[in-house]
């Protein structure tokens, strides 16, 4: 399921945001995603289910 989460969370990250990012209505938003994203998964873990992996997500 981690795996799963990580490849959604990227594809939201370098897809969705990144396309969203160009107008300036969604920016803070997205920063607020981005942010959530980190919180969730990003060093220190917060969730039980986190395994690190090879680029430290």
């Amino acid at each position: 399921m981690t795996t799963v989460l990580r490849a959604h969370w990227r594809g939201e990250e370098n897809v969705l945001f990144a396309v969203m990012r160009q107008d300036d209505e969604y920016t803070r938003y997205i920063e607020d995603l981005e942010r959530e994203h980190r919180e969730l998964y990003g060093p220190p873990a917060r969730s039980s289910m986190r395994r690190p992996c090879q680029d430290g997500w």
